[in-house]
């Protein structure tokens, strides 16, 4: 599980470069705090994520999985929420949308290519 987070990580770091190129080159500088924004929200949920399954041994209970991913999609959730509303106020909403909506599909990029 490890081994798949830090690769997603390594993904969304990779799109969080590629959208913050695109809005450079677009000539929407203004959005660039905003998708910056976005983006770490999502790259926070994929650290969360590594915290959570840090302490897990390879082979677990299925019990004990299910209570782990759900502890970490109730906090993938929260924090998301959190951020969004504490961050909302000082950036572009609309940037702060795309940058988090497009580094989170990396998860499902991931499922695609792995």
């Amino acid at each position: 599980m490890q081994r798949k987070l830090k690769k997603l990580l390594r993904i969304q770091t990779l799109l969080m470069l590629v959208i913050l190129i695109i809005g450079w080159l677009s000539g929407y500088q203004n959005w660039l705090p905003g998708l910056v924004a976005g983006s770490l929200i999502a790259i926070s949920t994929t650290i969360m994520a590594m915290i959570i399954f840090r302490r897990l041994p390879k082979v677990v209970p299925a019990k004990m999985f299910y209570g782990a991913m759900i502890l970490n999609e109730v906090m993938k959730w929260l924090l998301v929420a959190v951020l969004t509303v504490l961050l909302v106020q000082h950036v572009a909403p609309f940037a702060l949308i795309i940058g988090f909506v497009v580094t989170y599909l990396a998860y499902f990029w991931l499922i695609l290519v792995d």
